[in-house]
């Protein structure tokens, strides 16, 4: 066996090899010329360069991003990446994992260039006798495990400092109060720190306890929370009040002789209960027999996490809530279909496992499920609103976007019509309303077929939904077979102790259509056209008047990307090409490449005008044509022109497209098509009004 796994050495190590080099080509090729430029200034450049090693550039790339400089002098860019590394910290926006890493990233640049923030000889005796113990002596080897701890817990404390505070305070809070109680829980690495910055979990009383006129700054002894409830306030029994901010009620349970003063402007209203936002019931969140302290504190937590200031949708000021129990939400990020409302979904069960949804705001965990239309949605009570997934629909439908179209919708078409899903002019979600007349089609959106069962009895259309699981499961064969083999009623049928007939198939077609796996699995590709070249024939005295061509050549930047660019006196011909370098030697073999396509077509490059950034092809192509240099500071105007109407129209590319960002394969794309059609007008300098370039 191992003579057989050393055979096959030579052949991973000469993939592996080949497989670094694409690597690097592929993260050049993406890099900017502004990163470019600054990684040829590097010593160490011609020697990954040469070497072609991704990991050596990816390493050095970090670096500049971090701060590293090739034309900074070694103590003063040493200087600006400590002070970037003490100044950091984490964005509002930003989670956890990604500051994480741009963390580790800045401290490892920072470790590169031989800088050290955890050198202390004091703490590292200290914290070395410590580990001798009191009275021995501090060996050496007690010194570097004392400082290899001080690294880490260092390196955590920094990312600590730098974790947002308002995310995070309950976190360093809790750490301080713990140290002052004599507990040093403080994390011993960045990867501890970075669970506890996702799991921890607390609960600031002093933003769940509403605030009024005359209310105590005593501490409260009783349960403060909040749960979705009514437009007004409401008269508890005793000493309980219950008031609402849009849509939410903000409960508190106060200490004992202490009674909170009603609203003013507005009377008592009767006594009742709070409805229980997990299980709907008259009775508090807090004394339901349904929720466990586990899932209590979740909710908590969700309501807890999601501040005015962070736009969430059950603290705006207004009326009611800005999310409604009746919209139906399209999200792009989520990965699960979540109801809130039970009244929509039919067929509510529990099921076999339970689902945990991780969000910004916390942690949910549904355990029920029911079906709205055909689709499957987890039931979460508590949670905030009806959401449907976009990729649960691009599993069914065609989903399009069109940003003209009210305001911007995700449009699903389907064979009874289209459902669009508008934007909120408040939230900027697309949503359906589920109750409103003009939007009963969305109930379409994931019961499409549902009119289909008109005609049939239940039995009918159960022994149909049979048929077609049968079909699935014995290898989707094709309808006529499927029927031939239900049809058959020897021993040796695949079907004789089935419950459908050949009839039930049929039905399955004409209430759910044809087998889409059939349909998407044996469709065969069709026999293309025929290509039937057309040539144009050109006549010979337009070749032989303008058979010697003088080309204007230049480099054009279009996004950082450099393109070679020329152009044919008189006859007006355009050519671009993408140089990922602008060596002489790529420059020349460009340039070459040119002056044979000219002469394929007849004609023969005697003279090319460049501008002094060619001073190096000169040489090159001494041997081809006649290299003619600008003066100092000056330019071809004539191919500078032309650059400057290629660009015009890849702007008039790019802004026909509905984004913003364009990746570099599309860029150099669209260049190319707008060369294309320049040469395929007639250009009115030319020296044809019937043909074009």
């Amino acid at each position: 066996m191992w003579e057989g796994e050393l055979c096959h050495i030579p052949t991973r190590r000469n993939d592996l090899a080949n497989g670094l080099v694409k690597a690097y080509a592929l993260i050049w090729d993406q890099c900017s010329q502004v990163m470019r430029s600054k990684l040829e200034q590097f010593p160490i450049f011609r020697t990954f360069d040469a070497a072609k090693d991704p990991i050596q550039l990816l390493t050095e790339m970090r670096n500049i991003v971090c701060g590293r400089e090739a034309h900074m002098q070694d103590v003063w860019s040493l200087c600006q990446q400590i002070k970037l590394l003490v100044v950091s910290y984490q964005e509002n926006n930003e989670t956890n994992e990604k500051y994480f890493e741009r963390f580790n990233g800045m401290w490892e640049a920072l470790i590169q260039q031989g800088g050290n923030l955890t050198a202390h000889p004091g703490l590292t005796r200290d914290r070395a006798q410590e580990i001798a113990g009191a009275g021995n002596a501090v060996t050496q080897a007690h010194m570097d495990e004392a400082q290899a701890q001080l690294d880490e817990e260092m390196k955590a404390a920094f990312m600590l400092s730098g974790a947002n505070s308002r995310r995070h305070k309950k976190l360093k809070r809790h750490l301080e109060d713990a140290f002052t109680m004599g507990r040093n829980e403080y994390p011993a690495n960045t990867t501890a720190l970075l669970s506890m910055m996702n799991s921890f979990r607390g609960i600031d009383e002093d933003r769940l306890v509403p605030r009024h006129a005359g209310a105590s700054d005593e501490p409260d002894d009783g349960l403060n929370f909040m749960q979705q409830g009514n437009e007004h306030p409401e008269r508890k029994e005793g000493n309980e009040v219950s008031s609402t901010k849009g849509g939410v009620n903000m409960f508190m349970k106060a200490k004992a002789g202490n009674k909170a003063p009603p609203k003013q402007g507005t009377r008592e209203r009767e006594e009742k209960l709070a409805q229980c936002m997990h299980c709907g019931a008259a009775h508090d969140l807090a004394d339901c027999p349904d929720i466990t302290t586990e899932q209590l504190g979740e909710i908590l937590i969700q309501l807890e996490g999601l501040t005015e200031e962070q736009g969430n949708m059950m603290f705006q000021e207004g009326e009611a809530s800005v999310l409604k129990k009746n919209f139906l939400y399209l999200d792009t990020c989520t990965t699960e279909d979540q109801m809130i409302e039970p009244s929509y979904l039919r067929d509510i069960r529990t099921a076999d496992k339970a689902l945990t949804l991780h969000t910004n705001a916390g942690s949910s965990r549904s355990t029920k499920q029911g079906r709205l239309g055909s689709m499957m949605f987890w039931l979460d009570e508590g949670g905030i609103a009806n959401v449907v997934s976009l990729r649960s629909l691009e599993s069914r439908f065609h989903v399009r976007y069109d940003s003209k179209e009210e305001g911007g919708s995700f449009i699903c078409d389907m064979a009874q019509g289209q459902i669009t899903f508008k934007r909120c002019p408040k939230t900027g979600f697309p949503y359906v309303d589920l109750d409103a007349e003009h939007h009963k089609a969305s109930v379409a959106l994931v019961q499409c077929i549902r009119k289909n069962y008109e005609g049939y009895t239940k039995e009918e259309v159960k022994r149909a939904i049979d048929a077609r699981k049968a079909q699935a499961r014995t290898g989707h064969p094709s309808e006529a077979k499927f029927k031939k083999e239900v049809s058959r009623t020897s021993n040796s049928s695949l079907f004789r102790d089935c419950s459908f007939t050949p009839k039930d198939i049929s039905n399955a077609r004409a209430i759910f259509g044809p087998s889409l796996p059939c349909t998407q699995g044996k469709w065969v590709r069709r026999t293309p056209e025929r290509v039937e070249p057309v040539y144009v024939t050109i006549p010979a005295q337009l070749i032989s008047i303008n058979r010697y061509v003088t080309l204007a050549a230049d480099v054009m930047f279009v996004s950082g990307l450099p393109f070679f660019v020329t152009l044919s006196r008189r006859v007006r011909y355009v050519t671009v090409q993408f140089v990922p370098r602008r060596t002489a030697a790529e420059l020349a073999n460009c340039l070459k490449q040119v002056i044979t396509v000219y002469r394929r077509a007849g004609f023969i490059c005697c003279t090319a005008l460049m501008d002094g950034e060619f001073e190096k092809v000169k040489k090159k192509v001494i041997d081809c044509i006649e290299v003619n240099i600008t003066a100092r500071n000056e330019h071809v105007p004539e191919i500078e022109r032309k650059i400057r109407v290629i660009k015009e129209r890849a702007r008039c590319y790019k802004a026909d497209m509905p984004v913003k960002e364009l990746p570099s394969i599309i860029i150099k794309r669209m260049v190319l098509n707008a060369v294309l059609f320049l040469n395929a007008y007639v250009d009115k300098q030319g020296i044809s009004e019937e043909y074009s370039p």
